[in-house]
C-alpha cells in the first residue's frame, strides 16, 4: 500500500514494475556472494523494494508524503 504521494507521481506498473526488479537485482546479486547463493532475508528484500519505491516516486518530483506499507508472506 502507498499513500496519495507514492501515486501522485507513479501508476501502479511503476510501482510494481519497481518493486519488483529492486527482488531480482537482491537476489542475483547474493548468486555470487560469500552467501553461497543463500537468499537474503525476506525482509532484506521487502526493505530494498520499498527503498526502490520511494526513490522512483522522489526521482519524478512527488512534494507530497511518501509512505509504504509493505505485508510479506514468507511462503508464498
Amino acid at each position: 500500500m502507498g499513500c496519495d504521494g507514492i501515486y501522485d507521481r507513479l501508476t501502479s506498473i511503476n510501482v510494481i514494475d519497481s518493486s519488483w526488479s529492486a527482488m531480482a537485482q537482491a537476489l542475483k546479486s547474493c548468486k555470487g556472494s560469500r552467501m553461497g547463493g543463500k537468499h537474503p532475508h525476506i525482509h532484506a528484500i521487502a526493505g530494498k523494494m520499498a527503498d526502490s519505491i520511494l526513490k522512483s516516486s522522489a526521482a519524478a518530483g512527488s512534494f507530497d508524503n511518501l509512505t509504504i506499507v509493505m505485508v510479506v508472506f514468507k511462503n508464498l
